[in-house]
């Protein structure tokens, strides 16, 4: 990148002149000073160079020689700058989407798609929530699943299952099979609800075309018995409750994708792989 670049120093001055005539003009203070500003970006360069490097050709020569690479995503589908809940989102793309453009390689490159989704609904910050619980059910959510920001220690928004919204990023996506996160909070649930479609005045909906503009209406939820039992000894899906069994295999079925890992702890050995996982 520009740091590595003969031109870095021209490229430099131009920023540091632009940001000076705000800081002395407007605020009357001491301008940025390009040499020192260089000094500490060469102090670093050296640092950093070991670490860059050309991403796409290393990516190629991996999948050329039939290597395994596993792109992994942050933030929700629903965070997308385009396909969110504009403007409740973050600044790029967090799904599949962006992987041939980031990395630069071709989208036939790219293998299989595993989504990861909890077994119940989270969000931090302002913006559409249709199924958060703000009552007794939504604070239970939260104190068992630890619900705060990683980065922002914020209290997260808690709720259920929303179907139609877990639908639309599986397609966007182009998610071929599922990893259910944090199945055993909901262990001490006697009920659990989930989000099948939303009911309007003039219709009842059940997929989401576009997140833009999104109101949903009234959430129809779908109430599923608990197992009122703990999930966390098991390493199998067999050794599941039943009830947790159907649980998941029904999401799989409303959704349209297999289900192919179940988490119900925080180690490593409570992950669940199902038969079908590919990897």
């Amino acid at each position: 990148g520009d740091l590595f670049s003969q031109g870095l120093k021209d490229k430099l001055a131009i920023i540091v002149n632009h940001h000076n005539a705000v800081i002395e003009k407007l605020y009357d203070a001491e301008a940025i000073r390009l040499d020192e500003t260089l000094d500490d970006l060469n102090t670093a360069v050296e640092r950093i160079r070991p670490f860059v490097g050309d991403v796409a050709g290393l990516v190629k020569e991996h999948l050329d020689k039939g290597n395994e690479v596993l792109f992994e995503g942050a933030q929700g589908t629903l965070l997308d700058i385009d396909h969110g809940f504009y403007p409740y989102v973050t600044s790029s793309n967090p799904g599949t989407l962006s992987i041939p453009v980031d990395i630069g390689i071709s989208p036939k490159m790219m293998g299989k798609v595993v989504g990861l989704t909890k077994a119940y609904a989270t969000r931090v910050g302002a913006g559409p929530f249709p199924t958060e619980d703000e009552g007794e059910m939504g604070d239970r959510l939260q104190d068992v699943g630890n619900e705060f920001g990683a980065a922002t220690g914020r209290r997260r928004r808690c709720g259920w299952l929303d179907l139609p919204l877990l639908r639309y990023a599986a397609e966007l996506n182009g998610v071929d099979g599922l990893a259910i996160t944090k199945l055993d909070v909901l262990d001490s649930f006697r009920r659990l609800k989930v989000c099948t479609g939303y009911r309007q005045p003039d219709e009842m909906i059940k997929d989401l075309i576009t997140p833009r503009d999104f109101d949903p209406g009234e959430p129809i939820y779908a109430e599923i018995e608990g197992w009122m039992s703990s999930t966390s000894d098991a390493r199998t899906f067999e050794e599941l409750p039943e009830k947790a069994q159907y649980y998941v295999n029904w999401i799989s079925e409303q959704v349209g994708v297999p289900i192919w890992m179940v988490s119900v702890g925080q180690c490593r050995k409570a992950v669940i792989t199902l038969p079908d996982f590919p990897f």
